[in-house]
């Protein structure tokens, strides 16, 4: 784990991020929470341990996210919210062919259909469930693997993700509109409009050909 860099989202107390570095000094970390009490008590914890190449940042993740994609190598969250709002905060912040491995308990429900992941330019490679020691709850480990860009005006604000969080069906959406934007679909229309002097009537006259020079009205 030499050299990676990593983020914690929703850090806390710092975990897992600042064990971590403790467990591996040479990881470069970065450790992001909303509450700044959070980020003072890790600020005393890294300071006290002199611990180097880790800092503590008081920031929302949708607004850090916006000034750092495509950074980080690993991007690591113990996950309260949904796979799919959470995915779309901290995939963002993930280089290509990074990883977002967020740690959830009950995945069942959110693990069946994560075709929304496209838009994200991810897909799930695997799902390592084990049990915490003494308390011995279930705890699964989401390895989600980026392989390409994703649209820069992901993530969104926070409350635009609540209500209308990304689902399946914007996937076709996304789809259809990356038809139309880069004219995968070729077509030539034609239309010519003339009047029917027999009866007074416009007829309008189309004709669709695939000639593979984009959509070209004429």
């Amino acid at each position: 784990m030499e050299n990676l860099k990593i983020v914690d989202v929703g850090t806390g107390a710092g975990f897992p991020g600042l064990v971590l570095k403790i467990v591996f000094p040479n990881l470069d970390v970065v450790l992001v929470d909303a509450l700044n009490k959070r980020i003072n008590f890790l600020n005393h914890v890294i300071e006290s341990l002199k611990l180097e190449n880790i800092e503590a940042i008081h920031d929302r993740i949708e607004n850090y996210a916006k000034n750092n994609l495509e950074v980080f190598d690993l991007v690591t969250c113990r996950a309260v919210a949904k796979l799919n709002i959470i995915s779309e905060l901290c995939l963002p912040l993930a280089k290509i062919n990074g990883y977002f491995i967020p740690m959830k308990a009950t995945i069942e429900d959110e693990i069946s259909d994560t075709k929304y992941l496209e838009v994200l330019k991810s897909k799930v490679e695997s799902v390592i469930t084990f049990n915490l020691p003494i308390e011995n709850s279930v705890r699964n480990l989401i390895v989600i693997k980026k392989y390409g860009s994703i649209d820069k005006k992901y993530p969104r604000q926070y409350d635009k993700i609540i209500k209308n969080p990304l689902k399946w069906q914007k996937v076709i959406f996304f789809i259809l509109q990356f038809f139309l934007k880069f004219s995968i679909i070729n077509m030539r229309i034609k239309v010519g409009l003339f009047m029917n002097q027999n009866n007074n009537r416009e007829v309008v006259e189309i004709s669709v050909e695939d000639n593979g020079h984009g959509l070209s009205p004429e």
